[in-house]
């Protein structure tokens, strides 16, 4: 696992979710993950083992959801050595020194050093986009030293049962949103390339009826609508990962 070492102050001590705690709803198996609304990235290291974090809504009555947070299940798995590991998680939005983030921990039970895992914004050349970043976490009273977990891949994508959603729901998911409240990511963003056309073409429509909305607004009240501001362009691949 190729790593980075540093050592630095806890902004915030996360809680640790117990590997064999039950979310209240229902976690998707591997059978059924393909047609579970989520979305996911992957960090292949430089041993070859892939690290995938999977994230989804809670339910509507889970706390979780009045905080803005996501439900979630975090894989560990290299095909060559066997190595196969699952755990879920949660994810809560944070924010430290003005930049806001979604973080969990996942920790991987007694004697093993928990995995801080984190969902942040970056800006691409072509706009915003949503990357994974995870750490080991090694503790030390209140200082902790981190190893990142470096290697190829890292964007964070809708797969296609969200996309679905997000289609037939018109854009008013859940998800979706939290990247875009949090993260300044927009669902264009998290779409595959090759299921681009249609999220935009939701996001148009949108778009079309947000104008709607203003121009009755403006004609009821007289007063003028706020400016939605520009629109970002497509963000690009980068050649990491889809």
């Amino acid at each position: 696992m190729a790593k980075a070492k540093g050592k630095t102050q806890i902004p915030e001590v996360e809680k640790a979710a117990s590997p064999a705690q039950e979310s209240k709803e229902a976690a998707p198996t591997d059978k059924t993950f393909n047609e579970y609304p989520a979305a996911q990235g992957t960090i292949k290291d430089e041993q070859g083992t892939y690290h995938r974090a999977r994230l989804w809504a809670p339910a509507q009555k889970d706390a979780l959801r009045e905080e803005g947070g996501l439900k979630g299940k975090f894989e560990i798995q290299n095909p060559e050595t066997g190595v196969r590991e699952k755990y879920d998680f949660e994810m809560k939005p944070k924010e430290h020194n003005g930049q806001k983030y979604l973080s969990g921990v996942v920790n991987r039970g007694e004697g093993r050093d928990p995995l801080v895992v984190r969902v942040v914004g970056i800006d691409g050349p072509h706009g915003r986009f949503a990357a994974l970043r995870m750490a080991e976490m090694h503790r030390d009273g209140e200082q902790a030293q981190f190893q990142d977990v470096r290697g190829q891949g890292g964007i964070v994508r809708m797969n296609e049962a969200m996309t679905h959603k997000f289609t037939e729901k018109e854009g008013q998911i859940y998800e979706t949103e939290r990247f875009r409240e949090t993260l300044g990511v927009e669902p264009s963003a998290l779409a595959r390339l090759d299921h681009r056309d249609e999220v935009e073409a939701v996001m148009d429509r949108q778009a079309a009826q947000d104008l709607e909305r203003n121009e009755a607004l403006e004609q009821e009240t007289g007063l003028e609508a706020p400016d939605s501001g520009p629109e970002l362009d497509d963000e690009e691949d980068l050649g990491m990962g889809r």
